[in-house]
């Protein structure tokens, strides 16, 4: 939203075009290849805007990656804060 207001878009303009945001990762896998994982929100901007946290979905996915032995211990705990 940020980078939207430095080009100059009207928060208004910003509030009605934008219903969610996406964050990817790509993560290194156990067998040596890259995994994305995705952190998805949405709905009313006012909602979300202005944290910086991961949504819980997040972690319970990359604990599931972790206990199903996709990805390792210490690349579980380098990305659990996003």
């Amino acid at each position: 939203m940020t980078r939207l207001s430095q080009l100059g878009i009207e928060p208004a303009a910003i509030a009605q075009a934008v219903v969610g945001v996406a964050y990817q990762r790509l993560l290194p896998t156990a067998d040596g290849n890259l995994t994305a994982l995705l952190d998805l929100v949405s709905g009313p901007i006012s909602k979300w805007q202005q944290t910086a946290e991961m949504t819980p979905q997040w972690e319970e996915n990359l604990k599931h990656a972790r206990y199903s032995n996709q990805i390792s211990a210490a690349v579980y705990e380098r990305f659990k804060a996003g």
